[in-house]
């Protein structure tokens, strides 16, 4: 979180938002909810971050195996 937003919640690059810099589509897809309704909650955020990294690489150690790896998530 602190290479993609420093653990800003409200944190935007292009269409990427939040702690985790999820797309809007992807807030929809693991937690039913719009940008709107998760910017500046840090919970929620964390929340759908960890759904998408679960459902992405299965683990924390596999994402952050990726992103040593590439330099992303």
């Amino acid at each position: 979180m602190s290479r993609e937003s420093s653990g800003n919640p409200n944190a935007v690059n292009g269409s990427y938002k939040g702690i985790g810099q999820l797309s809007e589509a992807a807030y929809e897809t693991y937690l039913g909810m719009t940008w709107d309704q998760v910017k500046g909650n840090y919970q929620l955020q964390l929340k759908a971050m960890q759904a998408y990294i679960s459902a992405r690489y299965g683990s924390v150690s596999a994402a952050i195996s990726f992103w040593q790896q590439n330099g992303w998530y």
